[in-house]
């Protein structure tokens, strides 16, 4: 790697911090005060919609779908 790449990925590495820093102090605020981790499964963050007994298998799989499609900064299995 030359001296050129590894700044160009250090600065991307950067600004991506740099844009979500606001979202993390945000969770981190909202768990200081409920008490709720701020790495949390789909199931805890939207409960509601995902224990409706009234709705079959197939509609809670899109509801995860759709929710998962979200901008939201997620983290993948192993992260």
């Amino acid at each position: 790697m030359t001296v050129n790449h590894v700044q160009i990925m250090m600065k991307r590495a950067l600004d991506r911090r740099y844009r979500l820093l606001p979202y993390l102090y945000t969770l981190f605020f909202s768990a200081s005060l409920s008490g709720v981790p701020v790495a949390r499964s789909l199931i805890m963050e939207f409960a509601s919609q995902l224990l409706d007994v009234g709705m079959s298998l197939k509609q809670k799989r899109r509801v995860l779908e759709e929710l998962s499609s979200h901008s939201q900064f997620m983290l993948g299995p192993g992260t």
